[in-house]
C-alpha cells in the first residue's frame, strides 16, 4: 500500500461495462493519482484491460449484485476489502460510479471530520416518491415526523476517515440484518444522522467544494462556459453526482469527463 487515500466503488450488473464507468474513471484519474478499487462482477478481458490501463485495482465478485442487493453490498464490499486492515488508508471515499464525474481531486476538500456526507437539494418531506416513504416504511411515522424537515443525505457519495467509514459500513450491515428485505441504506443514513449516531460528521451542500448532488435540481449551481458545474463564487465542486437525471446535460458532462485537456 503506497497511498493514504482510497476511492472504492461498485460497477456491477448492467452497469459493469466500459460505457457505464469510463467517465468516472477517466475524470478521476485526471486529478487523483492514489488508489482506486472497483468492485465488479464483470471479468471480460476488455473491461479488465480498461480498468488496468488507468491503474485501477479490481475486486471480483463471484455472485451477481441485483438492484435490491446493491444497497447492502456497497457497504459489505468495503468492509471485506479494508475493514480488517488497521494500518492501510487514512481517508476513503465510497462513491457511486455510473452517475458520478470528477472536476477536481475530492480528497483536497475533505473536512478532516470523521465523516463527510453529501446533501441533496430537497428536504425529506419534499420527496414523496422515495425518501419520505423509505423513512416511514422502515422507521414509522413518529421517526419520520422527527426527521422530515432535514435535508436529504445521499448514500451515493460518503467519505471520511477510514475507521469511521468502516464503522458506518458495519452499522449499515447490522441495520440490514435487522430490517431484512425492507432495508434502504439512504433511509438508514438519514435516521442515523438525525439520531446523533454519526458524531463529528460534516455535511456538504450542493455547490460547495466537495460535491454537488443534483438529482432533484441544480440548486445554486450553473454550467459555466467550459461545461463544468460551478457553484457560488466560481467554486468548482470536485464531485458531480446524479447528473444523468438531466438528459440535456448528460453528454456534455461525459465529454468533459473524458477530455484530458481540461
Amino acid at each position: 500500500m503506497t497511498s493514504k487515500n482510497l476511492v472504492l466503488g461498485l460497477a456491477t450488473g448492467i452497469y459493469s461495462n466500459i460505457e457505464s464507468i469510463d467517465s468516472f474513471v477517466i475524470s478521476l484519474r485526471k486529478y487523483y493519482k492514489d488508489d482506486i478499487v472497483i468492485v465488479t462482477d464483470n471479468d471480460s478481458p476488455s473491461f479488465v484491460d480498461f480498468l488496468k490501463s488507468y491503474n485501477v485495482d479490481i475486486f471480483h465478485l463471484k455472485q451477481k449484485i441485483t438492484a435490491e442487493s446493491v444497497m447492502y453490498m456497497r457497504w459489505l464490499c468495503p468492509l471485506r476489502i479494508i475493514g480488517d486492515k488497521p494500518n492501510d488508508y487514512e481517508n476513503v471515499i465510497l462513491p457511486d460510479t455510473r452517475d458520478v464525474v470528477f472536476q477536481a481531486n475530492p480528497f483536497e476538500f475533505l473536512s478532516g471530520e470523521e465523516l463527510d456526507l453529501s446533501v441533496e437539494t430537497k428536504q425529506i418531506k419534499d420527496c414523496p416518491n422515495f425518501n419520505k416513504p423509505w423513512v416511514i416504511n422502515l422507521y414509522g411515522e413518529e421517526t419520520y415526523d422527527k426527521v422530515k424537515d432535514n435535508w436529504i443525505l445521499c448514500a451515493g457519495v460518503t467519505a471520511g476517515k477510514k475507521n469511521s467509514v468502516v464503522s458506518l459500513c458495519k452499522m449499515m450491515i447490522d441495520e440490514h440484518l435487522r430490517l431484512k428485505e425492507r432495508f434502504v441504506d439512504q433511509a438508514a443514513l438519514n435516521v442515523f444522522y438525525a439520531e446523533d449516531r454519526l458524531p463529528k460528521s460534516k455535511l456538504h451542500n450542493t455547490g460547495e467544494n466537495l460535491v454537488a448532488t443534483i438529482g432533484h435540481s441544480f440548486g445554486i449551481t450553473k454550467i459555466n462556459e467550459r461545461g463544468q458545474l460551478e457553484g457560488d463564487n466560481g467554486i468548482i465542486p470536485a464531485i458531480v453526482h446524479q447528473y444523468d437525471r438531466h438528459p440535456p446535460v448528460v453528454e456534455g458532462f461525459k465529454r468533459n469527463a473524458r477530455d484530458t485537456t481540461l
